[in-house]
């Protein structure tokens, strides 16, 4: 018994000393590499205000070597490549798909506060060991600055100058204007403006053609115009709440049960509430944005305007109008279109068994085949 207390108690030690260790070794890595990277900070400075870079890569592999890889790093180096005049459309693809744009703006942002030096030091190594405002950063952008007219500039180095800058709102509207539409910044913005709409609330419109399934065919062709609520494309599950009003096209008579007396119906309109639940299946890759592919189901009910009432008191009126439900499945394509919204396709199967209002005297099919075309705003 005594050796496994002495065991475990040796275990725990061991244990607690690694993690203490670790802890130590940690932050002894973290004010190495701060140290360093003042060290290159004020070799960099000097070579972006003389624009002098004979010592610029044996500085930078350097600094890579000794703490690693960061923004600041990787915004040196597309800075220098473009006052030298070298390729710089591979960097500039990395710094978006690696996050150093959303990292860059954070540092932007997090820059302007008073107590700026306390963001730094609770991100020393998100922001590549290089403080806030540091004189590194004033330098770049003042070089970016100088150059971001430069006639000699590609359309996605004009907008690198003018990101480093700080001139985010010019960058922004370039970057999203039609003849940047196949830039690499172009489509990364682009891209990520579609990804911040996804996470919000859309707008549906949308129309489509829907008909029986039997010869009889007595509600005709119905024509579609729907308008609705949709939750965010960002989650799998996807909830709607739409309106559909049915114009029917070519509708026969039938009975109804109504005032105590059987009446000759002709549905000239249908309408429909309902309640939709997707599930987003898969992607299929469109560039840097997906096509999705959404199977549905949903709920709701419908009711044929007949336009038979009664006033029952004031300005006060019974309505008599078929109602049933509306079982829904089918399936959606999402496809990207303009900057955020989506254009939509799809088809569905509805059971709608107006029979089960005993006041519809003639039989009515029950099952429905239905296509539509919707935009996702």
């Amino acid at each position: 018994m005594k050796k496994i207390v002495l065991l475990t108690f040796l275990l725990s030690y061991v244990f607690v000393y690694s993690q203490v260790d670790t802890i130590k070794t940690s932050e002894q890595d973290s004010l190495q590499c701060i140290r360093v990277s003042n060290q290159v900070q004020d070799s960099l400075v000097f070579q972006f205000s003389h624009q002098k870079f004979d010592r610029f890569f044996p500085i930078i592999n350097y600094w890579i070597d000794s703490c690693g890889y960061f923004e600041s790093t990787l915004r040196s180096i597309i800075m220098e490549e473009i006052i030298t005049g070298n390729p710089v459309d591979l960097a500039i693809q990395d710094y978006f798909e690696v996050g150093y744009y959303d990292i860059f703006q954070n540092r932007r942002t997090d820059a302007q506060e008073y107590n700026y030096y306390d963001f730094y030091m609770d991100n020393v190594v998100y922001y590549g060991f290089i403080p806030l405002n540091s004189k590194l950063d004033s330098v770049i952008q003042q070089r970016a600055y100088d150059w971001k007219d430069s006639t000699f500039l590609t359309a996605d180095e004009r907008l690198m100058c003018l990101l480093f800058s700080g001139d985010q709102y010019e960058f922004e509207q370039l970057a999203l204007k039609k003849e940047n539409k196949k830039s690499i910044i172009g489509k990364q913005i682009r891209h990520q403006y579609r990804n911040e709409r996804d996470q919000y609330i859309a707008l549906i419109f949308g129309t489509g053609w829907s008909f029986p399934t039997d010869k009889k065919n007595v509600l005709g062709v119905n024509q579609s115009l729907k308008i609705g609520l949709s939750s965010s494309l960002s989650n799998r599950w996807i909830f709607d709440l739409l309106l559909d009003f049915k114009i029917n096209y070519n509708p026969k008579p039938f009975d109804f049960y109504a005032l105590d007396v059987i009446n000759e119906v002709k549905p000239a309109t249908i309408f429909n509430i309902g309640g939709y639940i997707n599930y987003r299946l898969f992607g299929i890759r469109c560039g840097l944005n997906k096509i999705y592919i959404i199977p549905k189901a949903g709920f709701g009910f419908d009711f044929i305007s007949t336009g038979i009432f009664e006033e029952v008191g004031q300005e006060e009126y019974n309505y008599y109008n078929p109602t049933t439900i509306n079982i829904t499945l089918g399936i959606n394509t999402l496809i990207p279109l303009l900057k955020t919204s989506y254009l939509g396709i799809g088809i569905n199967y509805h059971y709608i068994p107006f029979n089960l209002d005993k006041r519809v005297k003639t039989p009515l099919e029950s099952h429905f085949i239905s296509g539509e075309v919707f935009w996702r705003l």
